[in-house]
């Protein structure tokens, strides 16, 4: 695959991890609702990182007494430098057993959504359509780097080798991705050819 953006890499776990540790501290207030971050006390807040644009966090918590464990999704807005997060949570759950399981979470997800950020940053224009079918979205090479690098930042918080995250993230979301299994399984080989090549 040729790379669609030479990500750098010590920017992105830089910006990723300040955006995870800023959500986790939200989480630990046990609170739900809709927050701007870097600074949710003070109204719409933004985040500068040198030599780039301004990025702003939104983060939706919300409860849900019938899920088994949360769910985290997310949304890159191209054009905006905004990134939006939400957590789906049992408030049925003690927070110390939720924070377990959602921090290696947000990693796969907000490392996903920041590539998007740095591949608009490095002049990246994205379609202007987006493909309907699963497969073929999640196959265009913008999203293959961004679940590349999600992916990695799950293996690496969880010491998890890459292909069980992967696999595990496309058991646990079949509602988000909507592909058939037969489909899982060539995109996940697309994954694994890809991992590695270029960095």
């Amino acid at each position: 695959m040729k790379k669609v953006v030479k990500t750098n890499l010590e920017k992105l776990e830089i910006i990723a991890n300040a955006l995870v540790t800023d959500v986790v501290n939200v989480l630990k207030r046990n609170r739900l609702g809709y927050f701007y971050l870097p600074d949710d006390s003070v109204g719409e807040g933004i985040y500068i990182f040198e030599n780039l644009n301004a990025l702003t966090l939104e983060l939706d918590i919300a409860h849900d007494t019938a899920l088994p464990e949360p769910e985290v999704d997310g949304e890159y807005y191209d054009g905006e430098g905004t990134i939006k997060i939400e957590v789906k949570l049992n408030p049925n759950q003690p927070i110390d057993e939720i924070l377990d399981l959602v921090i290696p979470e947000l990693h796969e997800l907000v490392t996903h959504e920041v590539v998007h950020f740095l591949q608009e940053e490095s002049g990246l224009e994205f379609p202007k359509k987006i493909p309907k079918k699963p497969f073929k979205y999640y196959s265009q090479p913008h999203e293959l780097e961004a679940q590349i690098r999600g992916f990695e930042a799950k293996s690496k918080a969880t010491k998890t080798e890459i292909r069980k995250v992967m696999k595990d993230w496309f058991k646990k979301y079949p509602h988000k991705h909507n592909l058939k299994d037969k489909e899982v399984n060539k995109l996940i080989r697309k994954l694994l050819e890809n991992y590695g090549k270029n960095d």
